[in-house]
């Protein structure tokens, strides 16, 4: 009862709009066929894809659906709309259903040899060879082989993903290059050089001694022959004219 309510109700809206063209009657045609849409859209969710934009696409088609449909003809509107909302469906699928961008023509090449492998292995009870798929759709066995790679664009890897090695298996992530800890110092010590050599002589001998050589100001200041004040007021010189020189940089 309920669906012959709905059809009545259907070929009076669409009655009333072929005379009208009401907008708010077309509005209410795509609103009373909305779970046909829904409905055609889980189709494609159950394959992984995501289902509020199939939705959206979904109700795309029923809008041109609507758009072109000719109530004179002798169809019902709901087997008219199907194929045009499951050709938007398949469209989208084929356009967004990669990982990586794939030229149109080598999305459908694949699926023609992904369908060919699958017919031969149920044929010859086990995988085909590059070469029979080739022969079975005229293509050469290059052709075959780059659409069989193209699997690869639809299984993204996990940089946590393990591979195997000689020396054992590692994640992905170790083969990839990382940030060196020793390039910010290898900066700073080419700065600090370029500094030092700035300084008059005894000042960058005695930064030399105290910090690259690691001597005491009482050795530095015997090694110079100087007290150990003057060697601590020179030090402290040499560091201010450093950090100035910083400062500036």
């Amino acid at each position: 009862m309920i669906q012959n309510a709905d059809s009545q109700r259907a070929d009076y809206l669409w009655t009333k709009y072929q005379r009208t063209h009401d907008p708010r009657l077309r509005a209410a045609i795509i609103q009373q066929f909305e779970p046909l849409a829904r409905s055609l859209a889980r189709r494609f969710t159950r394959r992984g894809a995501a289902g509020e934009d199939l939705r959206q696409v979904a109700l795309v088609g029923l809008v041109k659906a609507v758009d072109r449909f000719d109530p004179d003809a002798q169809v019902r509107f709901a087997t008219f709309a199907t194929p045009t909302i499951l050709g938007e469906l398949r469209h989208h699928a084929r356009s967004h259903g990669w990982y990586l961008h794939v030229p149109r023509a080598m999305q459908e090449l694949a699926q023609q040899v992904r369908r060919a492998e699958s017919q031969l292995t149920e044929r010859l009870g086990r995988p085909p060879t590059a070469a029979e798929i080739a022969a079975r759709l005229d293509l050469t066995e290059e052709k075959v082989r780059e659409a069989l790679s193209l699997r690869e664009a639809n299984r993204p890897v996990s940089l946590d993903g393990v591979t195997e090695t000689p020396d054992g298996g590692h994640a992905i992530s170790h083969w990839l290059g990382q940030e060196d800890s020793a390039l910010q110092e290898t900066v700073d010590r080419v700065g600090m050089s370029q500094a030092l050599r700035q300084l008059a002589g005894p000042l960058r001998q005695i930064l030399q001694l105290r910090y690259m050589n690691r001597l005491s100001q009482r050795d530095v200041a015997r090694r110079m022959g100087l007290s150990a004040m003057k060697v601590c007021r020179l030090e402290r010189r040499a560091l201010d004219q450093l950090r100035q020189q910083f400062t500036a940089a």
